[in-house]
């Protein structure tokens, strides 16, 4: 029989936990991977999530009211904050019909609190990390503007 010191066994447990945790994130990073329903939204959900899920609950084809967005960030210190996320692809985004729906939508939604940000397939086939650092730079001023300090941020 083995015997433990008690340092080591509590750093075993600790790396552990922080393996299972790890495995919990990566499995459910690769789920909602699952519900993206375009390889936009893929290109976005794979770099979009490590920089957002920290700050809270950030989903893809989040249900608002009678809507869904691509991606739905709502967060923790704040529940306030909302910001929606659309990517928007030239077949079904590019008709002056579509665009009015997508703008009277975008106007339904903001009665509803959420803030929707746009991004064109082409924005985020070029460069899907700057789309996902000018979604982090909302969300820490709309933060900021609700009064927490960056102390708060990403706590969850």
């Amino acid at each position: 029989m083995e015997i433990i010191r008690p340092s080591a066994f509590i750093k075993r447990i600790i790396r552990l936990w922080v393996a299972r945790r790890r495995d919990k994130e990566q499995a459910y990073f690769e789920d909602m991977m699952e519900r993206c329903e375009s390889p936009i939204e893929r290109a976005f959900w794979s770099v979009s999530y490590w920089k957002l899920n920290r700050y809270g609950f950030y989903r893809p084809q989040a249900v608002v009211a009678a809507f869904r967005l691509d991606f739905g960030l709502t967060i923790h210190t704040a529940p306030e904050i909302k910001i929606g996320v659309e990517c928007d692809g030239l077949d079904f985004h590019a008709s002056p019909e579509q665009i009015a729906r997508d703008k009277r939508r975008d106007r339904l939604l903001a009665v509803r609190g959420w803030t929707v940000i746009r991004f064109t397939g082409s924005e985020i086939y070029a460069d899907a990390g700057r789309c996902a650092d000018e979604v982090e730079g909302i969300v820490k001023q709309r933060i900021i503007a609700a009064g927490h300090k960056p102390a708060d941020w990403g706590k969850k």
